[in-house]
């Protein structure tokens, strides 16, 4: 396993030099070229355009690459324990920035053609910022773990409370978010565009969900051949949260269904997020009472 690891951040660390060099062409085309890199007048994208988009999927990838390494990171490593948190931290506002990107760039499009001052330019090259952040804070944590390599082995520690708080953080993560989004949505955005452009939303619901579903992933890939994924006061956490869970989201559901809410759809996004916010939130409760036992 020492082996696959020291590969994958070989690997992944000559992917993070090509995301880099992904980000700087797109920010250098839009920073000196914004007509031809935002297509703002052609029906037909062109070369530009392409390798734009091309450019965008390395750098969501190498996000998505990034979060389960770190991951990975904590099960095989003990060093670099506060460095990770953070990494991870900044990893998942640099996804969510992403979502954001494209609105900045849609927007900047549009205020462009109308001859308007384009402010958000500052906003997208801000997000671009914390694109660059995560990709150097890895290339940081992906040339300091070649060097653990060379002294340390394989973190026999168990790794169980570790990915558990992470996911249950990440869900409470997700959580707050998605429920934000549907009341922003629901308050701040007309209900006949609403209506008529619901589907422009729900890729950010999937952005708020992709981290905290990796880390379900990464944790069904460590558990997939054991017979007990919890011991036995994870398993009573997650008893006590789905008994909370089920008192909570009742009452907070049949307040929410008196909202006149322009299309069901934001219904069920709210339910979901929900559940995910009560469960996730109280899990992490129960588990910090262990202290007191």
């Amino acid at each position: 396993m020492k082996l696959k690891m020291k590969l994958n951040t070989i690997i992944l660390l000559i992917f993070s030099i090509l995301t880099a060099l992904c980000l700087f062409y797109m920010v250098f085309h839009v920073n000196t070229n914004l007509v031809d890199a935002l297509n703002v007048y052609q029906a037909e994208f062109k070369t530009t355009q392409y390798l734009i988009a091309i450019a965008y999927f390395f750098v969501l990838i190498f996000h998505i690459w990034g979060i389960v390494y770190i991951f990975m990171h904590f099960r095989y490593f003990e060093k670099l324990k506060t460095l990770k948190i953070i990494l991870l931290v900044i990893a998942v506002i640099s996804l969510f920035s992403l979502g954001g990107e494209k609105v900045m760039i849609d927007e900047i499009a549009k205020q462009f053609k109308e001859g308007l001052p384009i402010p958000e330019l500052n906003i997208l090259n801000g997000l671009y910022v914390l694109n660059a952040l995560f990709i150097l804070s890895m290339l940081y944590l992906l040339l300091k773990t070649l060097k653990l390599f060379n002294y340390q082995s394989e973190n026999s520690i168990p790794i169980d409370e570790k990915i558990f708080v992470i996911v249950q953080s990440l869900g409470v993560v997700a959580g707050v978010l998605g429920v934000l989004f549907v009341f922003h949505n629901i308050i701040f955005i007309d209900e006949v565009l609403l209506i008529d452009k619901y589907w422009v939303s729900l890729p950010f619901f999937l952005l708020f969900l992709t981290p905290y579903g990796l880390a379900i992933l990464y944790w069904l890939s460590i558990k997939r051949k054991r017979n007990n994924w919890y011991d036995e006061k994870q398993l009573q956490d997650i008893l006590k949260s789905s008994l909370i869970t089920m008192l909570l989201s009742i009452p907070s559901v049949a307040l929410f269904s008196l909202i006149k809410i322009p299309i069901q759809l934001y219904f069920v996004l709210f339910y979901i997020f929900l559940i995910i916010l009560i469960f996730s939130s109280s899990t992490l409760y129960f588990f910090k009472l262990k202290d007191n036992y």
